[in-house]
């Protein structure tokens, strides 16, 4: 009888289940752009854009006034390919689909996850521009979750069960305790009881993974100021007043913030009571006198359909980075996420 041998189809379909159920975070992002690259025949590239809902303004009168139609989006690129090396011989092919996944492919899937949960958190914190809570403390309070959903509804996000939550197993053990004296339904109960964990509480569903990322601060030497004015639709913002040639002033994923400068609900424009917040995109670093051209996302637009803030940052307006001055230089947190499934 010739040898019945495992194929690469059965080792791949074999390979990804496990992948799949080894992911977290990324289990619940929405995936459908991955099917769009391989409809039809054309050839895509390695990026594509996403696009985002437009944004109307509304009018009153009879006249008819037509508007614009901007449509934005965000590159979505292929730019790191991960691959787990291996050999074996004609005999291991020989073995049973489940006899080889629990030798080769289980510990081939979790390296692959692991790499990929890392790269999508650290990518998800470094772009996000908002943030709960204090640099350096984990939450004890569910108030902090209960704001971040807040956050996140304030900015126009549908109001349904598609919010998520993925903490640490520490930031987790602290909210469980928290929360171990509220009335919550039994399922969700004996879950927190039973397996220390959170099902769904607090305005979403709730995951661990031991893969969130932490935030160092960067040395924020100097005090920081405006300098002049930012254009509307700025994606950076020129500062001085640091101190002059330091590393690692600023550091990506660092929150910026400027007093008088408010949030806008992104549907009515309206003023919110919280002030808007920028994400640092790359590190900076002080020149010999003392500045720095921050890059920020998301841009600063202050009028349109697009406006997401009250004002542009005054000229010589202190820069605050988590809420302060300096208070909070090379602190180090983990970086728990509340997120929707879908962009919206």
């Amino acid at each position: 009888m010739p040898n019945s041998l495992l194929s690469p189809s059965l080792i791949t379909k074999e390979l990804l289940m496990r992948f799949k159920n080894s992911l977290g975070f990324a289990s619940v992002v929405r995936q459908e752009q991955r099917d769009w690259w391989n409809e039809g025949g054309a050839k895509k590239g390695d990026s594509i854009t996403i696009r985002k809902p437009v944004r109307f303004e509304t009018r009153t009168g009879q006249a008819y006034v037509a508007s614009d139609v901007d449509e934005d989006g965000v590159q979505l690129s292929l730019t790191t390919q991960r691959h787990v090396d291996f050999e074996f011989s004609s005999k291991d092919l020989t073995l049973t689909v489940e006899r080889f996944g629990e030798r080769y492919l289980t510990s081939a899937a979790v390296a692959l996850a692991n790499a990929f949960e890392v790269d999508g958190l650290t990518k998800a914190y470094q772009s996000c521009p908002q943030y709960v809570g204090t640099p350096a403390a984990v939450p004890t309070d569910n108030d902090i979750y209960l704001e971040a959903v807040q956050r996140i509804y304030d900015y126009g996000c549908p109001v349904d069960d598609n919010l998520f939550t993925t903490v640490n197993p520490k930031m987790q053990r602290k909210i469980v305790k928290a929360d171990s004296t509220l009335f919550h339904a039994g399922s969700e109960l004996a879950k927190q009881y039973k397996r220390g964990r959170i099902g769904v509480a607090h305005g979403s569903t709730w995951g661990i993974s031991q893969n969130i990322r932490t935030h160092t601060v960067g040395s924020l030497a100097g005090s920081g100021l405006v300098n002049g004015v930012p254009a509307n639709g700025a994606t950076t913002i020129a500062t001085d007043d640091w101190t002059a040639s330091s590393v690692g002033v600023l550091k990506k994923g660092d929150i910026l913030q400027f007093d008088s400068v408010y949030k806008v609900n992104p549907v009515s424009g309206d003023q919110l009571s919280d002030l808007m917040s920028w994400v640092v995109t790359a590190d900076c670093d002080s020149d010999a006198g003392g500045a720095i051209t921050v890059p920020i996302y998301p841009p600063i637009i202050t009028s349109g359909p697009k406006k997401n803030c009250s004002a542009a940052p005054a000229n010589d307006i202190a820069v605050q980075v988590f809420s302060h001055a300096s208070t909070y230089a090379s602190a180090v947190t983990p970086q728990g996420l509340t997120y929707h499934s879908e962009p919206v």
